[in-house]
């Protein structure tokens, strides 16, 4: 019985070693593409208003477009939906890291929201559904430099993401 025990104990060390290591290496690895990221030159408010998707599943581009401190914020269709995009190229850089740590977090669901963290495309996205306004917001980075928030109005987040063509995304690079 000691013997199993003992087994049992070790075993346990040496898994949460293992993992500890696993973690240790992932934000490692989340910190050089922070490190790598901040060495591009931010986009200028024409570099936004020229990359930025002028509609959106042929929603056109509301008049409230905005761009300002390395951000861009666009509506669409009367506010039905919202695109929120950050260079994270220098003041911005921690935002990787944040939305990459809070990926690996399992969100629980409640009487009022959803959230799910799912990889659409082999993108890692953080989704929130608020089921009493029908609401949604996507969160993800693209091209280890781009935060984007997407938010709709009277869709699921499966619904959005559909709407929401991924080739839009062509302008923003590194």
């Amino acid at each position: 019985m000691k013997r199993i025990i003992t087994i049992a104990i070790i075993s346990c060390f040496i898994a949460c070693k293992q993992e500890t290591k696993s973690q240790n290496d992932s934000q490692q690895d989340t910190q050089n593409i922070v490190q790598q990221d901040s060495k591009n030159t931010p986009y200028t408010k024409a570099q936004f208003k020229e990359a930025f998707p002028n509609s959106i599943n042929g929603l056109p581009l509301d008049d409230k477009f905005f761009s300002e401190n390395q951000m861009a914020v666009g509506t669409y269709g009367d506010d039905k939906i919202e695109l929120v995009i950050t260079d994270c190229s220098e003041k911005h850089k921690g935002l990787q890291e944040t939305l990459y740590m809070a990926y690996d977090i399992k969100l629980l669901e409640d009487e009022y929201a959803t959230h799910e963290n799912k990889e659409r495309h082999g993108i890692k996205t953080i989704n929130n559904y608020r089921k009493h306004s029908k609401s949604s917001e996507i969160s993800f980075v693209y091209h280890n430099r781009w935060y984007f928030v997407l938010k709709g109005e009277g869709m699921s987040p499966d619904e959005l993401w559909n709407v929401f063509d991924i080739n839009l995304l062509k302008n923003f690079k590194n």
